[in-house]
């Protein structure tokens, strides 16, 4: 059997292992696998993103969510050092984004549990800060 993978093109990021382990994975089970780009993931111009930077690093965001490894490594690009991104509150989407992060060196407040679906992403996230909201509140 044969199978294209659709799956971006990654530009001045490390690719995250999700890819090739599922190539890895299906190659494994007997299949030709043909890998099609069908975008690219790279990280923006941070120039056109100066003020949201400058809230990061001045902890005027309540949290900063994660939905992938590329996500985390172009941000820290972006702030220039991991240690400002770690004076923020980290969501993280799922285990695989956090395992990442953490070998990114960034530390991790809060990791979705039902990381299959964006919306219970978002439920758990206004959870988690309403109990850190409250227990600042006692």
């Amino acid at each position: 059997k044969s199978i294209a993978v659709i799956a971006p093109r990654v530009e001045g990021l490390t690719e995250p292992d999700v890819i090739p382990d599922f190539i890895s994975s299906l190659v494994s089970i007997g299949m030709q696998v043909e890998k099609v780009e069908g975008y690219i993931t790279k990280p923006s111009d941070k120039t056109h993103y100066l003020n949201e930077l400058q809230q990061i690093i001045n902890g005027e965001i309540d949290l900063i969510a994660f939905t992938s490894t590329a996500e985390i490594e172009a941000l820290i690009g972006m702030l220039g050092e991991v240690e400002i991104l770690n004076k923020n509150t980290i969501a993280c989407f799922g285990p695989f984004t956090e395992a990442n992060a953490q070998k990114l060196g960034v530390r991790v407040d809060f990791t979705g549990q039902n990381f299959h679906s964006f919306e219970a992403y978002v439920k758990e996230i206004a959870e988690f800060l309403n109990k850190n909201e409250n227990e600042k509140a006692r």
